[in-house]
């Protein structure tokens, strides 16, 4: 049976190639789907289950990267039966420039996701700040502007 090209890559390789390069070739070989690059069938196979596994476990790992926890933003607060026309305005007007500043912080995470998903590819892309928190942020602030509007609205300001 003549030999095949991979077999023959294998077989040419320089004396002093160590045992780390032997398997990073083997593992190359076997991930392009070459079956002839493994000396059994098995080999492969088995080098390339390693290679996926390694595959999803660095997808799995660089998957939150870059997200940031949501910081927690109470609806509702003992105290808001004591407050005034003027604080609760004060508050309103805080909230929406926290929501603005939330909006900003999207943005600005989309362009540099996108950025990254070019210059990174798939992990550039993964390990990204893609704006939940600041989505979550948000709509607690939504609701607690609800919330202080119906109390402003029970003191007729």
């Amino acid at each position: 049976m003549p030999a095949r090209r991979t077999d023959l890559a294998i077989r040419s390789r320089p004396a002093n190639q160590n045992a780390q390069s032997r398997v990073a070739e083997l593992l190359s070989l076997a991930m392009m789907g070459v079956k002839g690059a493994c000396r059994s069938y098995n080999e492969g196979k088995t080098l390339m289950r390693h290679g996926y596994l390694a595959l999803m476990f660095v997808a799995a790992v660089t998957a939150c990267g870059g997200n940031r926890p949501a910081s927690p933003i109470a609806v509702m607060r003992p105290t808001d039966g004591q407050q005034t026309c003027d604080k609760i305005d004060d508050e309103i007007a805080a909230n929406e420039a926290a929501v603005n500043a939330r909006r900003a912080e999207i943005d600005q995470a989309q362009s540099a996701r996108t950025y990254n998903a070019l210059a990174g590819g798939l992990i550039g892309a993964a390990t990204s700040e893609d704006g939940s928190a600041a989505r979550v942020e948000i709509d607690a602030y939504t609701q607690r502007i609800a919330y202080v509007r119906g109390i402003s609205r029970k003191l007729k300001c």
